[in-house]
């Protein structure tokens, strides 16, 4: 049967696929067929005589026994030689019975030999427990004098829980004394910084104060950069928000608030200039940031306010682009109070964008509403 099936597996590509059953197909994968294998493959190579002959003509007495040739061949007579060979084959026992015999012979050595080894295992195992028994008895006498230490080391054990717990009550009672104290210290902390927030909200509205009273000479700047401007100002400005899914630090929220309708953005000049091109002088860093404003203004129509410190500054007085309007604070104040005045002159109905980095100025005009970009995404949109 393997013979049989070893020689359709490697012939299989020059036979017909219709040739090879489907049940023995999944045979011919098998290393070795095994009793249920050869079972099967006997009952195929018996109902298909075309594949059986196909296998005799590939058979030699070299690779099967003669037995096996008859089978494979059936001449005329064959079941009769088949009949005579197996009883010169030993005594009329068949093949098959000769092998259970030698199965059930190899078998009875092997319980035999277990069964010896199984005897000297419980011959030694009885001597570990007769070692084992003295061991426990030792073990007995040690865990003996082991449980008077330990009934000694509880009762010392006790003695210092009993200490443990008064010291704990002296302990609880300082305690609730400090949290009485602390607890009174946290009323006058709460007391003073409720003091401290109402100092700081009336700075901040008498600063508010100022600004707005300032806003109001600023405007004839305003008129001169950013024509129609008025007095009348809605209550309060509202930021620009982003799309869905757009971070706020990406450059394709730079490039959505510089071009909202109607924005106005104020430019901290040196702060941009002198991050964007430390390596220039300071006149070249003003033409270069100038330049890079009127290219986001040409892009996008957006309305831009450059604003320099120092009127004293060579130039300062020359007339405004035709794009971008350019300014340098007056003589004693600074670009940053210029930024802050603008930008709370500006009416809140307009969206204003500040780009700066200085902290102070971010913390003030956001309270207006402003929104802020950082000076290296203004450079870096202007630039590309």
């Amino acid at each position: 049967m393997e013979f049989a099936v070893s020689a359709v597996a490697a012939r299989r590509g020059t036979l017909d696929e219709q040739s090879v059953p489907a049940e023995l197909r999944p045979w011919l994968r098998r290393a070795h067929l095994g009793t249920a294998g050869r079972r099967a493959v006997r009952r195929i190579l018996d109902a298909d005589d075309d594949l059986r002959r196909t296998v005799a003509a590939l058979a030699s007495p070299d690779l099967v026994d003669e037995i096996g040739l008859l089978w494979l061949r059936r001449p005329a007579g064959w079941e009769d030689t088949v009949d005579v060979l197996l009883g010169e084959g030993g005594g009329g026992a068949t093949p098959s019975e000769r092998r259970r015999r030698q199965r059930a012979e190899s078998a009875a050595d092997r319980w035999q030999a277990e069964a010896e080894r199984l005897r000297r295992r419980l011959v030694a195992s009885e001597a570990g427990r007769d070692d084992a028994l003295a061991g426990l008895a030792a073990t007995a006498a040690q865990l003996d004098a082991q449980r008077a230490e330990w009934a000694a080391a509880m009762s010392a054990a006790d003695r210092r829980l009993a200490e443990a717990m008064a010291r704990h009550q002296v302990l609880a009672v300082e305690r609730d004394a400090a949290l009485a104290r602390l607890a009174s210290s946290e009323a006058a902390s709460a007391a003073a910084v409720d003091g401290l927030r109402r100092a700081v909200t009336e700075a901040e509205s008498a600063r508010d104060a100022v600004l707005a009273e300032r806003a109001a000479g600023e405007l004839p700047l305003l008129a001169r950069v950013l024509p129609g401007v008025s007095r009348a100002r809605p209550a309060r400005r509202h930021p620009i928000g982003l799309p869905g899914g757009l971070r706020a630090d990406a450059p394709a929220a730079t490039e959505h608030v510089l071009r909202t309708a109607q924005v106005v953005v104020l430019v901290d000049g040196y702060n941009v200039a002198k991050l964007a091109w430390p390596e220039h002088r300071l006149d070249d860093q003003r033409e270069l940031l100038v330049e890079a404003a009127e290219r986001v203004a040409r892009r996008w129509g957006t309305e831009i306010v450059v604003v320099f410190d120092g009127a004293e500054v060579v130039g300062a007085a020359t007339a405004s682009r035709r794009v971008v309007a350019v300014t340098f604070s007056p003589a004693g104040v600074t670009a940053d109070d210029v930024l802050r005045r603008l930008a709370a002159a500006l009416p809140a109905d307009r969206p204003v964008v500040v780009v700066t980095d200085d902290r102070a100025i971010i913390a003030d005009v956001r309270r207006l509403g402003c929104n802020v970009l950082p000076s290296a995404a203004f450079a870096a949109t202007a630039n590309r």
